[in-house]
């Protein structure tokens, strides 16, 4: 039964991300090893999106760890454990419940054991900004207690990017970069646990940086990503940024203009005219989002709930009046006209 669950929560977020984002590109997927165990480490800039970014997109089963609360519903735990989550206590869910992770730091070190393969985000939540932050230390603590159990076990870490020309607006494309695999035996020294984290923390965290955009100092953060945009830097090339960055060379001429052409702008009104009501419902909901880290993730809602919703009641009152075949030939064209609109640049 899990995975049917999980095969089948796959095929629908891998049909919702088709119909969300323009192009998703895998860099370097020849470093995933095909049966060692396996922890993705990749930045967090986008909420849930970033969670569901690379298991659609490769054939072993992924394992993943979120924050307890989204548990507590008896019924939607059960769903959640059985495509492959493990809840996560934080201080805001009591201190009384902290003692639990060690129970689920035991399990994801089983996993591993078994040559699963985690995901998990070494900087603990999300953020807006197009930097890394420090990373915690929970991965290399679950990665450690699988070796005390097999010194021998050939643990890999993947330092992941994950790099979007815009996370925001609709239609933007997705660049996942892996990085080298980094053996956790060559670091893991029982005899000097402390140690070993920090130049363990510290490979990692390096290695990340070098595959998504990373502005630093943050005092400057501002006033160097408005350069970088000004500049017209691609943000799908990291390794153009960080060196943008690095250089501060950010005098001279603007970016390429963007050009949008007759064909792309029929398409985008076509779209907007026959999709108004749904639209109008995504305009007013989006103005109450808070953190906008969160506007892809409601994005994602409403392509894969609010907009099927809609064309399936438009198609009903088609058939009602006009027949099926009028009503199989709207929700042909409603699909082939989002898959249109989806291929559009993001900056229509």
């Amino acid at each position: 039964m899990k995975n049917v669950s999980y095969y089948v929560t796959k095929i629908v977020v891998v049909v919702i991300l088709f119909f969300t984002f323009r192009k998703r590109n895998l860099i370097n997927k020849n470093r995933i090893p095909k049966k060692d165990p396996v922890i993705f480490l990749p930045n967090h800039q986008n909420a849930l999106v970033d969670a569901i970014m690379i298991a659609p997109l490769i054939k072993r089963q992924v394992h993943f760890m979120t924050r307890a609360d989204v548990f507590k519903n008896p019924l939607i735990g059960r769903y959640l454990r059985s495509i492959n989550m493990f809840p996560i206590y934080r201080l805001r869910d009591g201190r009384d419940q902290l003692a639990k992770n060690a129970e689920i730091i035991e399990q994801c070190a089983d996993l591993l054991l078994e040559g699963g393969v985690l995901q998990i985000f070494p900087e603990g939540n999300h953020h807006t900004d197009r930097r890394v932050r420090n990373f915690k230390n929970g991965f290399i603590e679950i990665a450690f207690l699988a070796l005390d159990k097999n010194p021998n076990l050939p643990l890999k870490l993947i330092p992941t990017g994950l790099n979007y020309d815009s996370r925001q607006r609709f239609s933007a494309q997705v660049n996942i970069i892996f990085g080298e695999p980094i053996n956790v035996r060559e670091y893991y020294d029982p005899a000097h646990p402390k140690e070993s984290m920090s130049r363990l923390n510290a490979a990692v965290s390096a290695q990340v940086k070098t595959l998504t955009t990373h502005i630093e100092p943050k005092e400057d953060y501002k006033e160097i990503h408005d350069h970088l945009v000004a500049k017209g830097i691609d943000f799908l090339d990291p390794a153009a940024a960080n060196e943008l960055v690095k250089s501060k060379q950010f005098s001279g001429s603007k970016g390429p203009r963007r050009k949008k052409t007759l064909w792309g702008l029929f398409i985008y009104y076509l779209f907007l005219v026959l999709n108004i009501v749904p639209l109008s419902l995504w305009w007013s909901r989006k103005k109450k989002i808070k953190d906008p880290a969160f506007i892809y993730t409601m994005r994602l809602v409403f392509i894969g709930v609010v907009f099927p919703l809609f064309y399936l009641l438009v198609g009903w009152a088609i058939a009602h009046f006009w027949g099926p075949i009028y009503c199989l030939a709207y929700l042909g064209f409603s699909i082939f006209l989002g898959f249109l609109r989806k291929r559009l640049p993001y900056w229509y």
